[in-house]
């Protein structure tokens, strides 16, 4: 998780402290839902990021690979 955060957060933003967040009850709802809605601006919005955040809660599994896919995509974009 600290790599992916890594390739989605802005230079301002840590991701060890998201990553830290991930295991505080409900603080990490809210780092999910930003997560969630950085991976569809990283993407350019081909995946909306509500969805992408109902989906984790329901079938994480899903998400984690539909997530993955953007982020490979956004890196063969990128160079």
């Amino acid at each position: 998780m600290y790599s992916v955060f890594k390739q989605v957060l802005d230079q301002d933003e840590s991701p060890i402290l998201w990553l830290l967040g991930m295991f505080v009850p409900i603080l990490n709802f809210v780092i999910l839902w930003k997560f969630c809605q950085k991976v569809e601006d990283y993407s350019g919005g081909e995946h909306d990021g509500i969805l992408l955040f109902i989906l984790y809660l329901v079938f994480a599994p899903a998400a984690i690979i539909i997530i993955q896919m953007d982020l490979n995509e956004g890196l063969k974009r990128r160079g």
